[in-house]
């Protein structure tokens, strides 16, 4: 499954963080996880799973955040939200690997704790997403 070439990023200069500023965490220090303390979970543990038990899926069967499967079902990942534009990705260990910012249009860019983009994130409805690599492979989605 590929995108098509209104919603590719690689295509589409306002959902391409290298082209945007706005989106971008190395230009724009509000959606930096390093440069903002209340989008960082090592520094606001309100939205960090190993100290606040309502963000972690395996304290809680309620979280306010995602899923993340392969395309095989098998989990890999959850989401925190940090706020309205950042969204903050853990692994299976509860261990903080990436965050997603918004693009604008529903639609997301991840990036990894050393600020590369390295994937984007399509709304599939019912509030979720496909999550596609920068060569426009489907890798993932949200549940």
């Amino acid at each position: 499954m590929q995108t098509s070439p209104s919603i590719n990023p690689l295509r589409t200069s306002s959902l391409n963080p290298t082209r945007t500023s706005s989106i971008n965490p190395n230009r724009t220090s509000s959606i930096n996880p390093f440069r903002t303390s209340s989008i960082n979970p090592n520094r606001t543990s309100s939205i960090n799973p190993n100290r606040t038990s309502s963000k972690n899926p395996y304290r809680t069967s309620n979280i306010d955040g995602y899923f993340i499967f392969f395309p095989d079902g098998k989990t890999i990942h959850y989401t925190v939200e940090a706020n309205e534009k950042v969204i903050l990705v853990f692994d299976a260990n509860n261990e903080w690997i990436g965050f997603v910012v918004a693009t604008g249009g529903g639609n997301w860019n991840q990036f990894d704790l050393e600020l590369n983009w390295i994937a984007y994130w399509v709304p599939s409805g019912n509030g979720n997403f496909n999550i596609f690599d920068l060569d426009t492979c489907w890798i993932a989605f949200t549940t």
